[in-house]
């Protein structure tokens, strides 16, 4: 039993110096060194600083209108005669052509007799003419034997002797002979003639209703010359001048771009946009009275200046250069500031500048450019 006690003990003793020996052989482990960690730095665009002379574009909207345009109003009443669909939207008319026709039978038979009347008291005036006046009477007969109740009157004889003008005027030949001039004047607006060679846009009347003194009958256009009238802030009017050049362009023809020039420049503010009216010719048969356009200006040159996204702009007048990889907040001279890009001055050539500022951009701030493949 003894004998079994002391076996165990030196086995036991074997077992640790054997463990012993063996850790001493292989060694203590070395520890794994610590994984450096990577730093997660915002990609930044940038564009590099080449001053150069940028122009400056002003764009602006508007609508189209005819420059030559009437409103056709009635100054006499009276029924619209059959014109076999002539006074239609959409026709076209040679300067002089008949638009519209009144009857006017009645006020026809009046001053033909108005005629007859004065042709008839200027004949009872002629002897005394002949008497006293010898040197004149040629001159008032032949124009006597001029006139004819179915025409307009023709112009009275000049008279130089005040004497004659006198007994003219106390026989009421000049206050008769206006009155019938008078009377055809009046007569004549039964009849509304084509101004100018265009086209009726709209029509208010139709043959046989009763048109009405001041009624409103439609308005009539000459296509092909247009006016563009576009809204320009008060501080671009600086970069604007009568006469200048003008790109035009309208998405309703994307292929097409027109040319056109400012004639005129409205100083006074409109109370309610706060800006001013820039008025533009533009010629061009394509384009259509109404219609939408896009007008761009260029306004002039700014010498030694880069061009960058409005979205590189901080607090309006700063932006942030890259140096050494991280940011730095440099202020900038904005010369102008379009809808989509800004012309500044005061940055170094080659410098690096943001087009974009990322969010929570700081000065100091470690980042790195956008490389393309």
């Amino acid at each position: 039993m003894n004998k079994r006690k002391v076996l165990v003990a030196l086995g036991a003793v074997a077992i640790l110096v054997a463990a012993f020996l063996l850790s001493n052989i292989l060694g203590t482990p070395k520890e794994k060194p610590n994984k450096a960690v990577k730093k997660d730095l915002t990609t930044v665009f940038v564009q590099k600083v080449l001053p150069s002379a940028n122009p400056i574009f002003v764009e602006t909207t508007g609508r189209l209108s005819a420059k030559n345009r009437i409103d056709l109003y009635s100054e006499v009443q009276g029924v619209m005669l059959p014109d076999g669909g002539r006074f239609r939207t959409g026709n076209s008319f040679a300067q002089g052509q008949l638009l519209i026709s009144m009857e006017s039978q009645d006020r026809k038979a009046a001053v033909v007799a108005q005629r007859s009347r004065f042709q008839s008291n200027l004949s009872a005036v002629l002897p005394d003419i002949r008497v006293d006046y010898p040197n004149d009477f040629e001159a008032w007969n032949r124009y006597l034997l001029s006139i004819s109740v179915d025409k307009n009157l023709p112009k009275l004889p000049e008279v130089s002797n005040e004497n004659l003008k006198a007994f003219l005027t106390g026989r009421g030949i000049y206050s008769e002979y206006y009155n019938v001039v008078n009377a055809e004047i009046s007569l004549a607006k039964f009849n509304i003639y084509a101004p100018f060679s265009g086209v009726l846009v709209s029509a208010n009347v139709d043959p046989g209703t009763v048109i009405r003194q001041g009624q409103l009958l439609g308005r009539f256009i000459q296509p092909g010359r247009y006016e563009l009238e576009c809204q320009v802030n008060v501080k671009d009017l600086k970069f604007l001048s009568k006469g200048q050049k003008v790109q035009l362009n309208t998405p309703a023809l994307p292929s097409k771009q027109w040319e056109g020039k400012i004639i005129r420049i409205n100083n006074a503010i409109d109370p309610n946009s706060q800006m001013c009216s820039v008025i533009i010719a533009v010629e061009a048969d394509e384009l259509k009275d109404g219609m939408f356009i896009t007008a761009r200006l260029q306004a002039k040159n700014v010498e030694e200046s880069i061009s960058i996204p409005r979205s590189g702009l901080v607090n309006s007048n700063h932006v942030f250069v890259v140096e050494q990889g991280k940011l730095k907040d440099r202020v900038v001279e904005v010369v102008y500031r379009g809808e989509q890009q800004a012309v500044i001055k005061g940055l170094e050539k080659n410098q690096k500048v943001l087009t974009k500022i990322p969010p929570g951009a700081f000065e100091g701030m470690e980042v790195k450019i956008y490389q393309s493949k």
